[in-house]
């Protein structure tokens, strides 16, 4: 299986620029669709297709205004610092400088890509009452033994979910960041293990739904 992909958004009225931007991004794992009209641009950024989008302040300000909160990262020729700062009052996640480093731009989109999938995918509750067990997702613990990082991160995604189906290329995105033959082996180990885990309580399963994902239920 392939990695993950994200689709970004670019609004670049330099099609050169733009056309070089498209070929890097191939070699990261990003999908980059072009627009170089505002108002297609803004419709595109509307239809919710995109996990980033990268554009000037005007694009960023009619996004916020549409309550639209879509990663994004402004692309300018503005380098001066009161431009910088109306950016971010604007509220861009990042400002790159033209001319600038398609490595950093890169690293750049990584890091808000991440912050974005995090933000998105938190659960608000810490702690689960799983029958005989409790499992407290903050301190790590389940009935008060402790438990790995990553059993921790996965029973968390599901006891959030109880009773509904979490996609399996959910759970790859937001903990390994890639969607491969070895990450998914990983997935389907931590499960396992889990499992082994609550089998002290006989009504909690982790069940498998085929071609989708799973989900914990209590009988």
């Amino acid at each position: 299986m392939s990695s993950v992909v994200s689709s970004i958004l670019l609004y670049e009225e330099d099609s050169t620029l733009a056309e070089l931007m498209v070929e890097a991004a191939a070699s990261h794992d990003y999908a980059v669709t072009h627009a170089i009209e505002a108002q297609q641009a803004l419709q595109m950024a509307l239809s919710g297709n995109y996990d980033l989008c990268i554009c000037d302040q005007s694009l960023l300000e009619e996004i916020r205004e549409a309550n639209l909160q879509l990663p994004v990262i402004i692309l300018s020729s503005h380098s001066d610092r009161n431009d910088i700062i109306a950016g971010y009052q604007a509220g861009c996640d990042d400002y790159v400088t033209k001319p600038f480093s398609m490595d950093i731009l890169f690293c750049k989109i990584g890091a808000v890509l991440r912050r974005s999938i995090a933000a998105a995918t938190a659960p608000s509750t810490t702690v689960f009452e799983l029958g005989t067990l409790v499992f407290d997702a903050e301190r790590q613990t389940l009935n008060g033994q402790p438990l790995r990082s990553r059993d921790n991160d996965i029973l968390h995604l599901l006891c959030a979910q109880q009773g509904q189906v979490v996609e399996r290329s959910r759970l790859l995105k937001t903990l390994w960041k890639r969607n491969d033959y070895f990450a998914s082996r990983s997935l389907s180990v931590y499960i396992n293990h889990l499992r082994h885990l609550l089998s002290s309580e006989p009504r909690l399963r982790i069940v498998t739904v085929h071609n989708k994902g799973y989900k914990i239920v209590l009988d």
